[in-house]
């Protein structure tokens, strides 16, 4: 493989230093001395690849099995979590509609029981002021039907 920069020169040396902007890493001879890095901070091409080779070694990359295990635990962890957050969301869908459900029916007993609201107890009139039924109940039912619960 020839340098971008310098199309005659082969990619020789891959630089190793940190650095804090994207700067070239293959370089040729001429990128080399450019460059403006230690020597120490190169490495041949060749002694590159045998690094990275010894880095998958180690980090137990090249054994298949070990690979294919920690996929299947990623996996599983996955699953256990999706699943988890599904039924988490199906209970809080269910607890939100049963506090509406619960809304909804106290409403109509208000409306179809024709109460007398001067004569319910101190109790039901607290309760009733609470979930805010006598303000807006019907509005507050059709608002959240129209979120898909």
């Amino acid at each position: 493989m020839n340098c971008t920069y310098h199309l005659q020169n082969p990619i020789t040396m891959i630089c190793i230093a940190p650095h804090k902007y994207q700067y070239q890493r293959k370089l040729c001879v001429e990128c080399l001395y450019e460059h403006n890095v230690s020597a120490k901070q190169t490495v041949v091409k060749k002694k590159f690849q045998e690094m990275i080779i010894d880095k998958f070694k180690e980090s137990k990359f090249d054994d298949t099995s070990e690979l294919t295990k920690q996929r299947m635990n990623f996996k599983s962890v996955l699953f256990q979590t999706e699943n988890m957050l599904k039924k988490i969301w199906e209970e809080l869908s269910e607890s939100i509609k049963q506090v509406y459900d619960s809304i909804e029916q106290e409403y109509f007993n208000i409306i179809n029981q024709g109460t007398n609201l001067a004569e319910s107890s101190y109790h039901m009139l607290t309760q009733r002021n609470q979930s805010k039924l006598l303000l807006e109940p019907y509005q507050t039912i059709q608002m959240m039907r129209g979120i898909h619960i």
